[in-house]
């Protein structure tokens, strides 16, 4: 996905520069707006050649109120877990040391969740970034997009609730149900990296028909196999996590 990023951001360069080169001295001097129309209509065909357009991939960029909470909250989450599934808890130290990193986490989720309703502010949702994208997609509909919010709400809410219950157990000294809690929490904020593995897999097989001869479709079958790899991630994930804890806990989940 990085190396398509660059890919892309090189051919939109070279576009512009190619579109600056096509203009007289004394247009450009006068007016910029005619290599602005060539340069949108090449980047137009550009992007029904790419498997995935850059301006979704780099959306968040350009709301700081994103990157300052829903980004650092992602950071903090993954290494606060990664250091809460890895570090000792032998000693008194070490227990107390858990409990830090463990209020860490729970501060990170609340970074998440604001970030997550900053997303919504600006409506960030796949619905309409490919419809931003790819014009030629049909009107969103307002039950599609009912659909969408709802659903990420409902996987939010879940995030928060797993981290509560994970939170709540821990202080009760339930440390069996805090375990399963934390599985159920990991795997409620996992799902997006499984999401991305799926739909790098699904985009690189775009990209690859693409570059065997496939005419590029359209914006809507794009939209589909993210929103595909969306669906499949979240399966994956979920289920995994309570396979996960039936091995590993039976009798809790009795």
């Amino acid at each position: 996905m990085a190396i398509e990023q660059r890919t892309s951001k090189e051919k939109e360069a070279e576009l512009w520069s190619a579109c600056e080169a096509k203009q007289s001295f004394w247009a450009l001097w006068r007016n910029t707006e005619l290599v602005k129309e060539c340069y949108t209509e090449a980047l137009r065909e550009l992007r029904a050649t790419q498997s995935f357009p850059p301006a979704i991939i780099l959306k968040h960029y350009a709301h700081l109120d994103v990157i300052s909470t829903h980004h650092v909250g992602a950071l903090l989450w993954t290494a606060a877990g990664i250091a809460q599934f890895k570090l000792a808890r032998s000693s008194t130290h070490e227990r107390q040391r858990h409990r830090f990193v463990g209020r860490l986490y729970m501060l990170a989720v609340v970074l998440l969740t604001i970030g997550f309703l900053r997303i919504d502010k600006h409506d960030l949702h796949a619905d309409n970034d490919f419809r931003t994208a790819y014009p030629g997609m049909p009107p969103r509909h307002p039950i599609e997009h009912f659909a969408t919010v709802i659903a990420l709400y409902g996987l939010q809410i879940w995030f928060v609730f797993t981290a509560y219950k994970a939170g709540m157990t821990a202080r009760a000294k339930r440390f069996n149900e805090h375990r399963t809690w934390i599985v159920r929490h990991v795997a409620s904020g996992l799902w997006v990296v499984v999401m991305r593995v799926f739909s790098v897999l699904f985009f690189a097989i775009l990209t690859a028909a693409i570059d065997l001869g496939m005419q590029p479709p359209g914006g809507t079958i794009r939209y589909w196999l993210f929103a595909g790899s969306m669906i499949l991630g979240t399966i994956v994930s979920f289920a995994g996590s309570e396979y996960y804890l039936k091995l590993t806990q039976p009798k809790l989940l009795q």
